[in-house]
This record gives C-alpha cells, structure tokens and sequence, in this order.
C-alpha cells in the first residue's frame, strides 16, 4: 500500500510539472503572438464624395519595418471598382487633381468590396504623398479621396 500512495505522489508530481511546463509554453506562445501583431498608426483618414456617393475611412499602419495602407468600411454608391492611389496632393475635390498629381498606383479595390490592405514601399513619403484617392479608370473619375493626418506620435495598437 505505502508504494501506491509513493507512486501516487510521483505521478501527481509529475502532472503537476507536466501542467507547468504547457502553461509556460501557452503564455509564451500568447507572448509571442501578441508582439507579433503589435503595430502603430502612423496616419488616417475619412473618405468623402468627389465624383461619386460614398464613404469609409483609411489608415496607414507600421509594424516593425513593415507599412501597410488599409481601407475599411468602404461604400461605393456605383459599385464600380476602384483604383487605390496615394496622390501628392494633400486633398482632391475634383477629377483633374487626381489625373495630374505624382501618384502611386497601390492595387485595384474590386466592385462590391469594402475593404482592401496595400503594402506600403519603406521609399513612400508620408509627407510628399497626403491623400488617398478611389480613381475610376474607366471613366477617369476621383470617386472618392481621404486627407491623410500623420500621427505626431504614433498610436501603437495591441498593447
């Protein structure tokens, strides 16, 4: 009877430890994941009409080297798609300010989608490029275009 209760306690050590070492293991995966996916928000934006109705807002975000342009609750009333660019201009309320101004081209936000996420080249210029603009090709219209305001001290998120 007295091994039972000795290997009792082994096994309920070693349970014990056993349950140690997954927890150590779950928070520092927890950790891991958690650092991973902190960023900042380096700048944001409202969407409002140009050449068509229609809404929705930007940010650009950071995290480490990385730069990322997000487009969130998008709402385009023609329900077109849209070519995503970041203008040298700080707003655009007509077509021509889009079609003339220095621009990167970052994809295509496809009809019916209301959110998008462009990486950002590191050589992109935040104070040079100050807006964002949903450009109709088809019918060579600045749909929509967000102001860019860069955070002075970044938000991080995630913290």
């Amino acid at each position: 009877m007295d091994s039972l209760n000795r290997k009792s306690k082994r096994i309920g050590l070693r349970l014990s430890v056993l349950a140690a070492i997954l927890t150590s293991a779950s928070l520092a995966g927890m950790w891991a994941l958690i650092v991973h996916n902190r960023y900042e928000v380096v700048a944001t934006g409202a969407f409002h009409p140009v050449a068509a109705t229609g809404s929705g807002w930007v940010r650009v975000i950071r995290q480490g080297d990385h730069r990322w342009l997000e487009l969130i609750a998008i709402r385009l009333g023609n329900q077109m798609a849209a070519e995503t660019r970041l203008i040298a201009a700080s707003d655009a309320l007509d077509s021509g300010t889009v079609e003339t101004a220095v621009c990167r081209k970052l994809g295509v936000l496809p009809a019916g989608t209301h959110s998008a996420t462009y990486a950002l080249d590191a050589a992109i210029d935040l104070s040079k490029y100050r807006a964002v603009a949903l450009w109709s090709p088809v019918s060579h219209s600045n749909l929509l275009t967000a102001p860019l305001q860069v955070a002075e001290a970044p938000h991080m998120e995630g913290e």
